[in-house]
């Protein structure tokens, strides 16, 4: 009789425990999304999602999800109001954050290993909707809209620096004083426009030339319809030789650099975009060189 009681008693706590462990992981499912998200709607979203966001009212400043692939993740930074304050400094009321995130068709996850103890209360998952130029993110006690910036060189900007520089070519010759590359700097409230180019003249040493020049009200147009046209890359190249293009666009949110996809396989935290030799070419004939 001992026996056979004791032999009800685990089987009745077999169920019980069985039936525990079934309802933990229904829970832990919905929780990470795993039921409603396929791994096409991850891909479909988070290349949907990909720009930079900002708003000056919430806990996220800015939130600039990019194309940079870390893992099966792609790569964000964020600028965040800890919601600390203090009656001296140094006070960590605001943080720059670095991280990589998800997303699902209803979901996205913001993950961070070097995020500090003051804004680590904002990563994690949220639900989030996409209505014209306005991303939400909300989850219990927290919603927020942030505005999706227009482009690569919002009305905001106020200067851009791109510069060429190294790939293979021969060494310049005797009494140069460069070997090759340039370097264009515009400044959005002047509308001056000044470079500084290594010009190639035949057999001739090789030297920089420099000069500036205001635009006029359309060459600024143009030289931002060019930028504004350039698409994230979704490809990560591995190139070689070839010179190595880059800007760097300023805004009140801060500073982002940008890269020739060419090279996107060395990674980094740079944004990498297709045919960026369209914006040497405009800035060229802006130029008049």
């Amino acid at each position: 009789m001992v026996t056979s009681k004791l032999f009800l008693g685990l089987a009745a706590l077999a169920l019980v425990s069985s039936g525990a462990l079934a309802g933990c992981a229904s829970e832990t499912d919905s929780a990470e999304g795993a039921v409603d998200e396929s791994a096409d709607d991850l891909t479909a979203a988070g290349k949907a999602l990909i720009g930079s966001y900002s708003d000056d009212s919430g806990a996220f400043k800015t939130l600039d999800l990019t194309a940079t692939k870390a893992g099966q993740r792609n790569v964000f930074t964020a600028d965040v109001d800890t919601g600390i304050r203090c009656i001296t400094t140094p006070c960590p009321s605001s943080e720059h954050i670095e991280g990589t995130f998800s997303a699902g068709a209803k979901t996205i996850t913001l993950s961070s290993t070097t995020a500090t103890v003051h804004s680590q209360h904002l990563l994690g998952k949220y639900d989030y909707v996409v209505q014209g130029d306005k991303l939400t993110l909300s989850r219990k006690d927290f919603s927020q809209s942030l505005s999706k910036d227009a482009g690569i060189w919002p009305a905001t900007a106020t200067k851009l620096v791109a510069s060429v520089s190294g790939g293979f070519i021969a060494p310049p010759p005797a009494g140069s004083t460069c070997s090759n590359g340039a370097e264009y700097t515009l400044v959005a409230a002047t509308k001056k426009l000044s470079w500084k180019i290594c010009e190639f003249d035949g057999a001739n040493p090789r030297h920089y030339k420099t000069g500036t020049t205001t635009l006029s009200a359309a060459k600024l147009a143009a030289v931002a319809s060019v930028l504004n046209g350039l698409q994230v890359a979704t490809q990560h190249n591995c190139g070689a030789d070839k010179p190595f293009e880059t800007f760097v666009v300023t805004t009140p949110a801060g500073v982002k650099h940008y890269t020739d996809s060419f090279y996107a396989c060395n990674g980094g935290s740079d944004t990498y975009v297709d045919d960026i030799g369209s914006v040497f070419d405009a800035l060229r004939t802006a130029s008049g060189n």
